[in-house]
């Protein structure tokens, strides 16, 4: 497994399909805090945003970016096509969970805040933006051209999934109260970004659901993902 993420690492350094996002990602930070002093949990909430947005376009360029046969290649030596995808999923985290760390730090260290976070605040907003990377990269992946051959289709649809878990919150609010459960279908990024928005009223149990339901649906697509691929393979 270890060489396998090694081989799957080298691969998508040398692609340099993480560029484009990765570099819009900065510059749209560094203008979030362009202007100071900014109130700490709420500029958190919109960064959390801001990053399951690029975590899921980094990884809907990446999840297809080898050769068909490259994939039956690097599969084979893997043992099986779960363990290969399982290695992907692996590495094309590693750049969205490095950006929700320095995200998080960085306006500590460059003091871009009304006032320093305190512990709990910093961890808080730390796992909240871990939570969401991971939520949305899963989220992208289950996009692959394998399931949906047409580009259009596939960027439509993630970019429609993308907003409805963004807007969850509204969505839910607007339906009719018997109708509210319906809203535990979408993907719940909105969860997280609301608990670090009003993070000041929530209690433990609104903070454990924002960061904690997340990473339960991200398990729940990343098994989807899996299981479908070893069934249809390439």
């Amino acid at each position: 497994m270890r060489a396998l993420i090694v081989y799957q690492l080298k691969h998508y350094i040398r692609s340099y399909r993480y560029f484009p996002p990765l570099l819009l990602y900065i510059v749209s930070i560094v203008f979030i805090y362009g202007i100071v002093p900014n109130p700490v949990m709420e500029s958190y909430s919109l960064t959390s945003a801001v990053l399951f947005l690029f975590s899921a376009w980094l990884g809907f360029s990446y999840i297809d970016s080898e050769h068909e046969i490259q994939q039956m290649i690097a599969s084979s030596h893997a043992g099986n096509v779960v363990k290969y995808y399982l290695a992907k999923i692996v590495v094309g985290w590693l750049l969205p969970c490095l950006l929700a760390v320095l995200t998080t730090i960085y306006p500590v260290l460059l003091d871009k805040f009304d006032r320093q976070p305190d512990a709990a605040e910093f961890m808080v907003a730390m796992s909240g933006h871990l939570t969401v990377s991971l939520l949305g990269f899963v989220i992208s992946v289950l996009f692959t051209s394998k399931w949906v051959p047409k580009l259009y289709m596939s960027t439509g649809g993630l970019l429609l999934t993308m907003a409805l878990s963004i807007a969850g919150q509204g969505i839910e609010r607007s339906l009719p109260h018997a109708w509210r459960g319906l809203a535990w279908l979408l993907p719940p990024a909105y969860k997280t970004i609301a608990m670090l928005s009003g993070y000041e009223a929530a209690n433990g149990a609104e903070i454990a659901l924002g960061l904690f339901l997340p990473l339960f649906y991200a398990f729940l697509g990343a098994v989807i993902f899996l299981r479908r691929m070893n069934r249809r393979l390439f």
